[in-house]
């Protein structure tokens, strides 16, 4: 089951349309997410773990940067939400 979603990632994205970003795509990213997360923290996620909320939230976060490295991004939201995304990796990595 994926830890993102996909309305989550479309807003932190700015809600690209779906024909700039297909449901597809998103799907995609959030799968590459989670990817990254089960190997940055050397397990898998079941929603009863006590850090669920923050792996969903990381997932949101890494997925909507990968597709607005897809625009122009003018602002670097996209850097801002992967240095968020590792603050929240970094942190359980710690505990």
């Amino acid at each position: 089951m994926a830890y993102g979603v996909s309305a989550e990632v479309r807003r932190f994205a700015g809600n690209p349309t779906t024909t700039e970003v297909t449901d597809a795509d998103i799907t995609e990213a959030v799968a590459r997410a989670d990817a990254l997360i089960n190997s940055s923290l050397g397990k898998t996620w079941v929603a009863a773990d006590t850090e669920y909320n923050a792996i969903v939230q990381a997932s949101n976060l890494w997925a909507a940067s990968q597709v607005l490295d897809n625009f122009s991004d003018s602002e670097n939201k996209a850097e801002k939400l992967r240095a968020e995304f590792w603050s929240i990796i970094n942190g359980l990595i710690a505990r």
